[in-house]
């Protein structure tokens, strides 16, 4: 209890913390300050592009338009088990006596 008590009481103090840390970040503008920050944000921005400093060595250079299209990547099967699958409460595949969650199953 007194181990809980002193915990509650440190998350009363974070928390006190953390008020008091954004009320003293806190700007307090006026509506027509908003205003020009919401005009300013409406404003369309120019088009930017965005390049990596080792893209010409890239091995997948963006394709132009005489360039060769790449194939497709195949579709990923989804992993299928052969045979049926070992319950946790059975006896282990490798013949030890343990259950398999005790033995081969176990998580570590």
């Amino acid at each position: 209890k007194r181990e809980a008590f002193a915990m509650f009481q440190q998350m009363l103090e974070q928390i006190k913390h953390d008020v008091a840390s954004i009320l003293v970040k806190v700007q307090v503008r006026s509506a027509q300050q908003l205003d020009e920050m919401e005009e300013h944000n409406r404003q369309p921005q120019p088009d930017v592009q965005y390049q990596h400093a080792d893209a010409d060595s890239s091995p997948h250079p963006q394709a132009g338009p005489d360039a060769e299209a790449e194939p497709e990547p195949a579709q990923q099967q989804p992993y299928r088990r052969q045979g049926r699958k070992i319950g946790r409460n059975e006896p282990c595949w490798c013949g030890s006596g343990k259950k398999f969650k005790q033995c081969h199953g176990r998580l570590t």
